[in-house]
């Protein structure tokens, strides 16, 4: 990679991490990684080994992060190491992983000040199967397809790994994509008025994806839609590839970006742009509770999405953020995004 200027010693805004680390270490929480200002970090994807896979909104990176090295020295960028970068595409939102070591990204061209999204997105394969992380070589990057009638491709997760299949949101349409990442075929899978965008222009419907297993081909499709404010799960034939039932609402009134479900806990843990806090659901519906930040608390300032540990830090929650660069808070504090661990 080549590695941005490091915070300057001394300053305001390296005693404002120190504090921050302070503070969450007395919550069981820390700082994985703090890249400068003004980094949007969009998405994470974890790897069978425990290292952290980011993108990047605004500059189409790809970063690996080893979150035991990172934490030693969170505010140094040397510890953070860009795989790709992926222009002429600007952008690069959801990951998932198919086949071990085996990613796909959503690449697309956004800017954030103003806010403009050119029509269209494309998917890449990233193989870190040969990928050395000492000497950041071997990682092989190849397009899997085009689809140039969407909207905002925007979350991702993997359907059906046996057969390669993986589904996008698409934010402005309200649908969700199937892709075959073998083939390169692509369909709207879903598209229901749970997932559609407010009427506002501009507005974000359907945003963060996840499947769960349910039972035998069944499986919970989880998502949740920024624009209404609602956090929904459909149940869904992975033999027939059709919807069983009909979409449930499991809360409404908390506007999140992307979440992360974990199984073995119970519980969705949702990034909350809005209130700068990640909540806490059971995955059946019930009870929300903030387990992390506040809204002027600047621990995870503009949280984008979460994701599971896996291996020995399986019940570890990775979150990722803005940096308040869309909503600062009081107006004006902003930093560079960051990786909250939370325990």
């Amino acid at each position: 990679m080549t590695p941005g200027p490091e915070h300057p010693m001394g300053t305001d805004h390296t005693r404002r991490i120190n504090a921050d680390l302070a503070s969450l270490h007395t919550q069981h929480s820390y700082i994985v990684h703090q890249f400068p200002q003004p980094t949007w970090i969009e998405n994470i994807a974890v790897r069978d080994n425990g290292q952290l896979l980011v993108t990047l909104l605004l500059t189409a990176d790809l970063y690996l992060i080893d979150p035991v090295l990172s934490a030693i020295s969170p505010s140094s960028n040397a510890t953070a190491k860009r795989i790709h970068n992926f222009a002429p595409n600007k952008s690069i939102l959801g990951i998932t992983e198919v086949e071990q070591d085996h990613f796909y990204i959503i690449a697309s061209n956004i800017t954030v000040s103003p806010f403009v999204v050119n029509p269209g997105a494309a998917v890449y394969s990233v193989d870190l199967t040969q990928y050395n992380s000492l000497t950041n070589e071997g990682a092989v990057v190849n397009k899997t397809t085009d689809l140039p009638t969407a909207g905002l491709l925007n979350g991702m997760a993997t359907l059906d790994a046996s057969k390669g299949l993986v589904i996008m949101t698409d934010s402005f349409q309200g649908a969700i994509y199937v892709l075959n990442v073998h083939t390169g075929e692509y369909s709207i899978l879903l598209q229901e008025p749970e997932m559609a965008p407010p009427p506002s222009a501009g507005g974000l419907g359907v945003n963060g994806v996840k499947v769960l297993a349910s039972n035998g081909t069944d499986v919970y499709i989880y998502f949740d839609n920024t624009g209404q404010s609602l956090f929904c799960r459909i149940p869904f034939s992975l033999s027939s590839l059709q919807k069983t039932g009909p979409v449930e609402i499991l809360e409404s009134g908390y506007s999140a970006d992307d979440f992360a479900l974990d199984p073995a806990g119970g519980f969705a843990y949702m990034a909350d742009g809005n209130t700068n806090s990640i909540n806490r659901i059971p995955l059946a519906g019930g009870p929300v509770t903030t387990v992390l930040g506040g809204a002027n608390e600047t621990i995870v300032e503009g949280p984008t999405s979460v994701a599971m540990g896996r291996g020995t830090n399986e019940f570890v929650k990775y979150i990722t953020t803005d940096g308040g660069l869309i909503a600062p808070i009081n107006g004006t504090f902003k930093e560079g995004g960051r990786v909250v661990a939370l325990i």
